[in-house]
């Protein structure tokens, strides 16, 4: 809502979408959230602008913005278990 009465998502093209204004990401990275939010706000919403077309947008957008579908991330790579840092790629 705070995005939304400082007009960030009215800009041509958004569609009213708060997530897809480009002055969003410099919002979410000046408010230094440290917690485990930043996930959602980083690496997942990005990803389903990025990667879904506008149908899948249209469902999906809506449910992360308002905290009803919560997205994180994680990376594996098999035989390598969960230590990240200790990952090998060929």
């Amino acid at each position: 809502e705070l995005c939304r009465s400082i007009g960030v998502g009215s800009e041509p093209g958004n569609d009213g979408h708060v997530l897809k204004s480009p002055d969003f990401q410099t919002l979410v990275s000046a408010v230094a959230d440290d917690l485990p939010t930043t996930l959602h706000w980083v690496m997942f919403v990005p990803n389903i602008i990025s990667l879904c077309d506008e149908e899948q947008q249209a469902e999906y957008l809506p449910l992360v913005r308002d905290w009803k579908m919560i997205g994180c991330y994680a990376q594996t790579e098999l035989g390598h278990g969960s230590n990240v840092r200790a990952l090998e790629t060929t």
